[in-house]
């Protein structure tokens, strides 16, 4: 594998390596659903810049106001594995701090039993500039199921395809989770928000519940540079029942991330949960399987910061590579991508 380097506060560059990348692999994929046939559609498409689709949300009229050019050079394309690969690009811009604020909108609705929904993955207000996104959605298939568009194609959001007529597109369906890469595969493009960047359609159960439909995973890019932090905000379902209050409830915002990144030897860790009660810290590698339990026990909804020295469960050091650092909270969960370097 090779190393990635840091080039200021929200980015860093993952350098190209040799051969075919993979998609990244579900971290909480159960051993199920890994062992379910996937239906997996990908490809590059091109489509007419400016076409706006029927069913267009409200924020993704007008997608090409929101467009912002600036210099550099190359093609980026999406990174499937744990990185966007680059080739010949020079160093972007660096991001302002704020990073990426994407929920699965709406955040609360009503459906009625039986009937089909959509819920939108939208980037709900402007932040820094990104040109790509990794992103899996988990769901409960006991209380939705999911329908893919065809062609597939009509999933992708206005925001992006209105933005760049060519984008590239990975997509792969398991019975209880998404996952999906999308890239603009315009020269010198990249995208503030807010505005909707993809489109997912599911049937409700015909038993009354309420469910929740989650990232697992969300991670932005920009030129090749991982863009931080993520804030994402999850989707309630309520099917055929009304929630608590009539009111919805509180959006989550549960976040984590580490300095420095890339690490060697060691990082910290910065936690912010947003909800008091049992929460635990998990280090994943890359297919999801935990290689250390750092923290678990009942905190406050208070800030505070905890060290991994980049070692696993045994003391032992771990190998290079990319580590997912997972917050749980009774409110939500936030993931981190950390690269060690050794």
């Amino acid at each position: 594998m090779h190393p990635v380097r840091e080039d200021g506060p929200g980015f860093v560059r993952a350098r190209p390596f040799a051969g075919a990348a993979a998609p990244l692999d579900d971290p909480h994929r159960t051993a199920t659903s890994r062992r379910a046939s996937p239906q997996t559609i990908e490809g590059t498409h091109n489509a007419a810049s400016g076409k706006r689709q029927a069913d267009a949300a409200p924020g993704e009229a007008g997608a090409e106001a929101n467009v912002m050019w600036k210099p550099g050079s190359g093609l980026a394309s999406i990174a499937v594995a744990w990185a966007l690969l680059v080739g010949g690009v020079a160093l972007a811009p660096r991001a302002t701090a704020q990073g990426v604020q994407v929920a699965l909108s709406p955040a609360d609705s009503m459906v009625a039993p039986g009937s089909e929904f959509v819920l939108r993955i939208t980037v709900t207000a402007a932040g820094s500039l990104f040109n790509a996104y990794d992103a899996v959605v988990a769901f409960d298939p006991g209380a939705v199921t999911f329908l893919p568009a065809s062609p597939l194609t009509l999933q992708e959001g206005a925001y992006m395809k209105n933005a760049c007529g060519n984008t590239f597109h990975r997509f792969i369906a398991a019975p209880d989770s998404l996952l999906l890469n999308h890239s603009l595969l315009c020269n010198q493009l990249a995208l503030p928000g807010p505005g909707v960047v993809y489109k997912l359609r599911f049937r409700a159960a015909i038993t009354p519940q309420t469910t929740t439909v989650h990232f697992r995973l969300m991670q932005f890019y920009n030129a090749g540079f991982f863009v931080n932090p993520t804030v994402p905000t999850d989707a309630v379902v309520h099917i055929g029942v009304v929630s608590a209050a009539g009111t919805p409830p509180a959006q989550s915002a549960t976040r984590v991330w580490a300095a420095p990144n890339p690490c060697n030897p060691g990082t910290l860790l910065h936690l912010e949960p947003s909800l008091a009660g049992l929460q635990s810290v998990v280090v994943r590698d890359v297919a999801g399987r935990s290689v250390r339990l750092l923290e678990r026990g009942i905190f406050g909804a208070t800030a505070r910061s905890l060290a991994w020295d980049g070692r696993g469960a045994q003391g032992r050091r771990l190998p290079s590579g990319v580590y997912l650092v997972q917050l749980d909270t009774p409110a939500g969960h936030a993931v981190q991508r950390v690269v060690l370097l050794q």
